[in-house]
């Protein structure tokens, strides 16, 4: 790979003020977007232009004199409609202060590309409301509209975007939602129904068909649609310090509402989604170092977040006191012991589920017989812990009783750990080794992406007896069972 593309794309409400405003408010936003790119590039240079450099064996991370990028402005996407966006194509060479011209050390980029976006989000939303008075409307995932349009208004000017949605449905992966597997669908899904570009459509032979679009949407172009979305009155106040934080902070929506670790370019992209045009880039990294730096805020590894460091993580106190009440909650739970469930209850309710193997059978066993208020069942995600849950549950109510529960862990507390279950019952704690599964069989789609929508390989899922400290870091290192995990996982 000889080059990165960085691509910036404007919100489609920007990109359709742009196409229909009179001339004032179309000069204004192109250089709103202009500006906002060179913000984004500024921002990412100073963090992640590095090269590596060996002396004696070795290896460190070492400053450059900056990125080698060429940028290339689009106004319309591949169907024609207005999509203001530019392709920054950033070599991979950069001169070390040294002097001498080497690879530029990408990984930096990846690390600090979501937080250079959140930047280039939040620029155009200051420059466009202290220029021509545009509103916000909500942020969602880090972007913002331009309040005056509605959504079957935009919905018009984003015919790639319906393609793709169209595209996920037909194969059925519009029912994932986030993470990884969603935006590789969304990735195939774009490829599978992206056709040639037609050099010929410029914005000078698209402006009449976006004229006529915007007629049976119900938008005039011209003064009438500046008037329509600009020179309002803002409604929105100012944003300081206290509000920030306590945005920050809130545990549905803050820094720790999705992971127990946060870095400092998480928090960047949280501070620019904030903003909604009322921050200055200064005022958001001023922002973000004092929250970084107060007391709410706790330092969980010793890096430092210089160029081309591995980011410090960080959690917020809050969090980690939660965090140790769940702790000694489990302790507890698992010094509490519990009578088994009479033999012939248990056997009753497995019979009922011909479908379970015997590891499931096995594993029942392990909830429902004596020890421990809490024990936990360990096995590589698709291998149906559900299904054994619910059957010691069944055998929980045959009982007339509801003290059983369970829950996934996905990000372990100290140390990541992956679909961990717990479960807590009247039954045991004891470890059983289990020997076999039964497997759906995988799921296929038409674009044959690896690991898409197919389940882990056959392998054998085992359960462990938890003591005082079975979720504790030095705990967990100990059992000779970690590496075969890591090997399944």
């Amino acid at each position: 790979m000889k080059a990165i593309d960085l691509t910036f794309s404007a919100p489609k409400s920007v990109s359709v003020l742009w196409a229909l405003g009179g001339d004032e408010v179309h000069s204004v936003v192109m250089g709103a977007h202009r500006d906002a790119v060179a913000a984004a590039l500024g921002f990412l240079e100073a963090r992640a232009s590095v090269a590596r450099r060996q002396v004696a064996g070795v290896r460190s991370v070492v400053p450059t004199e900056g990125l080698a990028v060429a940028g290339f402005v689009h106004r319309t996407s591949r169907e024609g409609d207005p999509q203001v966006h530019s392709h920054c194509l950033t070599v991979k060479l950069t001169r070390r202060v040294d002097g001498r011209v080497v690879a530029l050390d990408a990984r930096p980029l990846f690390v600090w590309a979501r937080a250079a976006g959140s930047v280039y989000q939040a620029e155009p939303q200051r420059a466009l409301s202290a220029r021509l008075g545009v509103a916000w409307g909500p942020d969602r995932h880090g972007t913002r509209e331009i309040d005056g349009f509605s959504r079957d208004q935009l919905g018009v000017f984003s015919k790639r975007t319906v393609q793709i949605e169209a595209e996920l449905a037909a194969v059925g992966a519009d029912r994932l939602v986030g993470g990884g597997l969603r935006a590789r669908a969304d990735d195939a899904a774009s490829l599978a129904t992206r056709v040639a570009k037609d050099k010929g459509l410029t914005p000078a032979r698209l402006v009449g068909r976006w004229e006529a679009e915007a007629a049976d949407a119900g938008l005039t172009a011209g003064r009438a649609l500046d008037e329509r979305v600009c020179f309002g009155e803002r409604t929105a106040g100012p944003l300081g310090y206290e509000q920030v934080t306590a945005a920050l902070l809130n545990p549905e929506t803050g820094v720790c509402g999705h992971s127990p670790r946060f870095t400092t370019a998480d928090v960047v992209e949280h501070v620019c989604a904030l903003s909604a045009g009322r921050l200055t880039l200064d005022e958001i990294e001023g922002h973000v170092d004092r929250f970084l730096a107060s007391e709410l805020v706790v330092r969980l590894t010793s890096a430092a977040d210089e160029p081309g460091a591995r980011l410090a993580e960080w959690s917020t106190v809050a969090h980690r006191h939660l965090e140790d009440r769940v702790l000694g909650l489990l302790d507890t739970l698992a010094a509490a012991m519990r009578d088994p469930f009479p033999s012939a209850v248990v056997a009753g309710v497995v019979d009922a589920r011909p479908w379970l193997g015997e590891d499931q059978r096995e594993a029942v066993g392990v909830l429902t017989g004596p020890g421990g208020a809490i024990r936990c069942v360990l096995a590589p995600a698709g291998f149906r812990l559900t299904r054994r849950t619910a059957a010691a549950s069944g055998t929980v109510r045959a009982r007339g009783s509801s003290s059983i529960d369970r829950t996934n862990l996905s990000s372990g507390i100290g140390k990541r750990v992956t679909h961990v279950s717990f479960a807590l019952s009247r039954g045991p704690l004891q470890g059983v080794r289990t020997s076999e599964h039964q497997r759906a069989p995988p799921r296929t789609n038409r674009y044959s992406l690896p690991n898409l929508f197919t389940r882990p390989k056959q392998s054998e899922p085992f359960c462990r007896p938890a003591g005082p400290s079975v979720l504790r870091p030095e705990a967990i290192r100990r059992h000779d069972d970690l590496a075969k995990w890591r090997e399944w996982t």
